[in-house]
């Protein structure tokens, strides 16, 4: 059993999944794999890792099957795709992971991470619009200086949390919460979908 061999973590809340995806007898087996890749993609944006933080279950989505346009690498499987969102809480941080998850026809379960917070934007913007914010924070003012190195052990992406939404405008706001070279560095992005659905952004400082 894959529960017998992983850490007692499981996900608090988590219900039933699509029979094709989780076998109701294997609930308990995909509860411990999801908790224990829930801390492994926290620890990833952390740098730090927490094996005894609590895991919870906070959605569960399908999602789109043409995931690779988005950007989002999906491997082989069957059944379907599965968005969980899940809360990961401990070591003095709370953070929501967000997991793309297949089930291969070899068996077990395959994550594909995205950016953790509550970002509306798709894999590939999300990919694109980190590259510009990463640039303000490190242009400043004050501009951060740090080695390559440096930069490398030091981003860490907190958080991303929602500050406004204008549906008429098909408009949102959000604020990224990132730490680079000792220093952080909150940015407010603005996105917008335009009539033929691409979406613009627009990021600028919010410290």
């Amino acid at each position: 059993m894959i529960a017998a061999l992983m850490a007692a973590s499981v996900v608090a809340g988590l219900g039933e999944r699509p029979p094709e995806f989780v076998a109701p007898s294997g609930i308990e087996d995909y509860s411990a794999w999801l908790a224990q890749a829930a801390i492994d993609s926290d620890a990833g944006f952390s740098h730090e890792t927490c094996p005894d933080a609590v895991v919870r279950s906070i959605s569960t989505t399908p999602a789109d099957a043409d995931l690779a346009k988005d950007g989002v690498e999906v491997p082989p499987h069957q059944g379907p795709i599965i968005k969980e969102v899940v809360s990961v809480v401990g070591c003095g941080r709370t953070s929501l992971q967000n997991l793309v998850v297949v089930h291969p026809a070899a068996g077990g379960w395959i994550a594909r991470r995205m950016l953790p917070g509550a970002s509306l934007a798709g894999g590939r913007l999300q990919i694109e619009a980190l590259a510009t914010i990463v640039q303000i924070a490190l242009t400043g003012p004050p501009p951060l200086t740090c080695t390559a190195e440096e930069f490398q052990s030091s981003l860490r992406i907190v958080d991303i949390s929602m500050i406004s939404f204008t549906k008429a405008k098909h408009t949102w706001t959000e604020r990224w919460s990132i730490q680079v070279c000792g220093a952080n560095r909150p940015i407010t992005a603005t996105f917008t979908t335009l009539a033929n659905d691409k979406v613009t952004y627009n990021a600028k400082p919010a410290w």
